[in-house]
């Protein structure tokens, strides 16, 4: 049995699988909303607060995996600890205090990771991945097994909220802006090759979403298929019936009331600049990925 311990922006969380050869299953998840994105201070420092809140959180895993008596347990840090400036900092205060060693991957590794997760879970096209995270969104585009280009650009669905929107749900204006951003730094990015017309999504952001257009759309909960046409509907009405979203978005994803409706415009976003019709959502990312290239096949 193996873990993985995953250090997010928005939420830390503990996978653990059981594995045999180069195949696995989840047989536990276990997650806390831990917003670490909102302990970075203006000098781009994560605070003691939020180093403790990682710690605390580390610690209270602790007893879940000595009962699940793991083999192996692997700690990954993406945007969260990645972009501030004193990772290195928090990595040792981390190790000093709970034993663990934390590693901080790139926003390009990170990406790889969710394609070689996307890779095991799904049939395969060509086209692209895309993880909205809490403080950075992922890119991949793809054509069958081979990655074509993959990045990272520093825009998630929290430090959105957190930079653009004073209250708990943006406003016109403010959707606006978000849009314009993400429009920006997708134009600074690595250029992206579009081979496709499907994309797949990956993380709790998309997930939420999905949740939430499987609940205005009627669709059955399993369904994962999401529309772009249908997406951009989602958010004008959201812009239109602001009480009637808020209230659909509370009762599909309430831990996410803040941070559902910058993810669902990063979303729109990313699949119009490239063209992009439909988005599958994956049950798989950055941790199996990592499970994979790290763990079991040892790719990196």
């Amino acid at each position: 049995m193996v873990g993985i311990v995953d250090i997010g922006s928005n939420t830390i969380r503990l996978s653990c699988y059981e594995t045999e050869g180069s195949t696995f299953h989840c047989v536990m998840h276990k997650k806390e909303v831990a917003g670490l994105a909102g302990y970075i201070d203006s000098e781009g420092r994560m605070t003691d607060e939020g180093i403790e809140r990682v710690i605390k959180t580390l610690d209270n895993f602790k007893s879940v995996m000595q009962h699940v008596e793991l083999e192996s347990v692997h700690f990954l840090a993406t945007a969260a600890i990645r972009n501030t400036v004193n990772s290195e900092e928090i990595v040792s205060k981390i190790k000093n205090s709970t034993g663990f060693e934390v590693e901080v991957i790139s926003g390009k590794e990170e990406a790889i990771c969710d394609f070689a997760g996307v890779r095991q879970a799904d049939s395969f096209k060509n086209g692209m991945v895309v993880d909205i995270g809490g403080g950075s969104t992922e890119l991949v585009s793809f054509e069958q097994d081979n990655v074509l280009n993959a990045v990272s650009v520093s825009i998630g669905s929290l430090n959105t909220y957190r930079e653009f929107v004073k209250n708990i749900i943006p406003e016109k204006s403010e959707i606006r802006a978000i849009k314009s951003r993400v429009k920006m730094l997708l134009e600074k990015a690595e250029k992206i090759t579009n081979t496709g017309d499907c994309t797949y999504g990956v993380g709790g952001s998309v997930r939420a979403i999905l949740r939430l257009y499987n609940e205005e759309y009627k669709k059955d909960e399993s369904n994962r298929i999401m529309e772009i046409g249908k997406l951009k509907k989602l958010l004008r009405t959201y812009i239109d019936k602001r009480h009637y979203m808020t209230d659909k978005i509370i009762k599909t994803a309430p831990e996410r009331l803040h941070t559902i409706v910058p993810g669902l415009i990063i979303l729109c976003t990313v699949m119009k600049y490239y063209g992009l019709g439909i988005v599958q959502v994956s049950m798989y990312g950055v941790r199996e990925g990592y499970l994979i290239r790290h763990v079991l096949t040892k790719e990196v």
